[in-house]
């Protein structure tokens, strides 16, 4: 975007102590606001409410990404301002077993349904995505479909792909996994439910 000739800035949390809480890198300009608690993973800090009225202030189009709670907050000021504003989906909330996590996603869910009824545009992955998305699926006349920008590079690693022809060698199946490590991907069941994993991929690619 800021080859292309746009000025971009980023409002984030500071959840890493070791970068700066304001820095420029590759022309974008990142600010970070201080941390005063959390709630399960999420970060809470009040500075966002009057640091966002100021930048969006500044814009002209406000982009949200969700799973994010403050999206409500900010899509009002967006709007009371008249600015643009666009929502990138990243995945749903996984409503896990628990009052806690059951009061954590239902308020993230309420306040996403706010924004998305503000926001012009919605970003999702994929169509099918959308589709099946139980949020997404609200604001099908909203979404667009833009795929993750992926840079490729053919670049070949000698003692790395070493290292996985001496760990495969000799197993009947070798199955890649390629993604973020978390529990919904159900990766626990590998070890858990071993013997039954692997006879149902069996059927599948037998």
């Amino acid at each position: 975007m800021v080859k292309r000739g746009h000025e971009v800035t980023i409002l984030t949390s500071w959840h890493d102590q070791n970068t700066k809480q304001e820095e420029v890198i590759n022309g974008v300009r990142i600010k970070r606001l201080k941390i005063w608690f959390k709630v399960g993973k999420g970060p809470i800090y009040p500075a966002l409410i009057g640091r966002s009225i100021k930048e969006i202030k500044k814009c002209d189009v406000v982009n949200c990404h969700l799973p994010q709670p403050e999206s409500i907050w900010v899509g009002l000021v967006a709007k009371i301002l008249k600015k643009k504003l666009i929502l990138s989906h990243h995945t749903d909330l996984s409503f896990w077993k628990g009052i806690k996590n059951k009061i954590i996603d239902g308020t993230v869910f309420v306040c996403q349904l706010g924004s998305g009824l503000l926001a012009d545009k919605i970003i999702s992955y994929t169509t099918d995505y959308a589709k099946n998305s139980y949020y997404l699926r609200l604001f099908l006349g909203k979404v667009k479909q833009i795929y993750p920008p992926i840079k490729s590079e053919n670049r070949s690693n000698p003692k790395l792909t070493k290292k996985i022809n001496q760990a495969i060698e000799g197993k009947k199946y070798v199955i890649g996994f390629c993604g973020r490590i978390a529990k919904q991907k159900g990766i626990s069941y590998w070890s858990g439910r071993q013997n039954c994993w692997i006879k149902n991929w069996e059927k599948i690619i037998m």
